[in-house]
């Protein structure tokens, strides 16, 4: 790919034009890739459906790692460019290693990306510390996600959820997917910024495959549970890594010019 080009894809429902060096606009589709020449710019409108959108630039960007990413944590302020959110005029610089080459690429949103889709989660690993009434209301209701959200945890409004003693157990692991209650009763699901551990009880978990569905909810989303087993869960799981892999091949073929 030459120097003055750069190859760069949209993940999600966002409007999306490029603007080229003499004014004239062409909209971009999303859930592709795209090569910008000198002079185009980029322009990301609204997210129209969803909380986000997701930018990839073949090569990555250009800042220093942590832990193995360019990632930024607001809160501990590290990652990404100097360890803060992006503001208007920031520039970031992109990697010199820019692989290109061969066609442009299209492909499907992940199966988790359709809305109103149920979250599959596994009672446990505390759920004896919860009342029987209180699995099955987490299973029956409609949960509203309540704008105390963010990447840490996803707060939910809903019916509450009884403990059968303390609301408080010794911390121990967590993952993102847990689905902690704390003393409001109301369930709190850990994301990708949760704590390695809490102290509250788990009343569930997140399977993995559907982890990616509860990123994208917005306050004033709603979400319904449908409780699994591990076997389940596992099963779900390798069906995910198995779209992820018929997508990679399938975006191999795209790239050669190969019949799909």
């Amino acid at each position: 790919m030459a120097a003055d080009e750069v190859r760069v894809a949209i993940g999600g429902d966002c409007a999306v034009e490029v603007e080229d060096a003499a004014g004239r606009l062409r909209p971009a589709p999303p859930w592709a890739s795209l090569t910008l020449h000198h002079g185009d710019q980029l322009r990301l409108g609204r997210v129209i459906a969803g909380l986000r959108c997701y930018l990839a630039v073949a090569g990555g960007f250009d800042v220093p790692r942590v832990l193995g990413s360019a990632a930024t944590e607001l809160r501990g302020g590290w990652g990404g460019l100097a360890g803060r959110a992006l503001r208007a005029g920031d520039l970031l610089p992109l990697s010199p290693a820019r692989p290109g080459g061969g066609g442009e690429v299209a492909v499907d949103p992940p199966p988790w990306w359709r809305p109103g889709a149920t979250v599959r989660a596994v009672p446990g690993p505390q759920d004896d510390h919860f009342t029987t009434a209180a699995l099955e209301r987490l299973a029956a209701a409609t949960w509203t996600v309540t704008p105390a959200s963010d990447r840490t945890g996803l707060r939910l409004d809903g019916p509450e959820l009884e403990h059968r003693g303390a609301a408080e157990i010794v911390s121990d692991g967590c993952v993102p997917g847990s689905v902690q209650v704390p003393g409001s009763r109301r369930p709190i699901v850990l994301l990708v910024d949760g704590g390695t551990t809490g102290g509250y009880p788990k009343i569930a978990t997140v399977a993995s495959a559907d982890t990616g569905a509860l990123g994208r909810l917005r306050p004033g989303a709603t979400l319904r549970f449908e409780l699994v087993d591990v076997a389940a869960a596992e099963a779900l799981r390798r069906e995910l890594e198995a779209w992820f892999a018929a997508t990679a091949a399938a975006v191999a073929r795209q790239r050669s010019g190969a019949p799909s």
